[in-house]
């Protein structure tokens, strides 16, 4: 009920204030919020001289600075930090009395290192393939004003 309150009331707003971006009461949609987006942010920068190809690439650059990809596989370093401390914490914790020598110790210990190893390389890969990709795709499925201020210039210079 909740979802279909937000709709109607959605729908109102637009028919009131923005019916420029709706065709014979139709139904409002992503493409209708994208016209209105569009449609605002000419108004605003119109008024100040800022729709200008240059200005306007100057506007498309300075986002596109400020939104650069930032992610830096904090999971990753986190994950290695926490790994590598392990090792060397159970070095140095005397757990070489499980073992009967110190060359068995050793030995048990490479293989652990081995493990920790593996582990490590595959939290990378899950880090790079699945964690960075969903925060990209987070990023750009928000960066709105890049793609109407993108849009505004195919429009008004690539025709």
């Amino acid at each position: 009920m909740s979802l279909a309150h937000n709709q109607y009331a959605t729908q109102k707003v637009i028919e009131k204030y923005y019916s420029y971006a709706l065709k014979k009461k139709e139904r409002w949609d992503a493409k209708t919020i994208l016209k209105i987006r569009k449609k605002e942010l000419i108004k605003i920068l119109d008024s100040k001289d800022l729709l200008k190809k240059d200005n306007l690439l100057f506007l498309i650059d300075t986002v596109k600075y400020h939104n650069q990809n930032k992610y830096q596989f904090n999971f990753l370093w986190n994950s290695i930090i926490i790994l590598v401390s392990i090792l060397f914490g159970g070095f140095l914790s005397g757990q070489a009395s499980y073992s009967k020598d110190l060359d068995e110790f050793l030995e048990l210990y490479k293989n652990f290192a081995i493990g920790i190893g593996i582990l490590i390389i595959m939290i990378g890969t899950i880090d790079k393939a699945i964690i960075k990709d969903f925060f990209e795709l987070e990023k750009k499925s928000k960066n709105r004003l890049l793609r109407t201020l993108e849009n505004i210039y195919l429009e008004k210079y690539t025709t």
